[in-house]
């Protein structure tokens, strides 16, 4: 397995938590993409196009809620 680095940053998730929103999929940190709006706006369509992908029901896991639909809150 590759060793995760962030776009932005180039640290790995020892900083924090990382998500695959970044240009091509690349993996970022939450507070790097919320350092400007442009990146911000990019990791937006970068979610967005991955939920596409994903069908017309994407799934959320990993909370204390369990598995559910995305578009419903706990």
């Amino acid at each position: 397995m590759t060793e995760r680095k962030c776009y932005y940053c180039g640290e790995g998730p020892e900083k924090d938590e990382m998500r695959p929103y970044g240009p091509n999929m690349s993996w970022i940190h939450f507070d790097c993409m919320m350092a400007d709006s442009i990146r911000e706006k990019a990791a937006k369509e970068q979610f967005g196009a991955q939920l596409d992908a994903a069908g017309p029901i994407a799934m959320i896991d990993g909370d204390e809620t369990g598995v559910r639909p995305f578009k419903d809150k706990p």
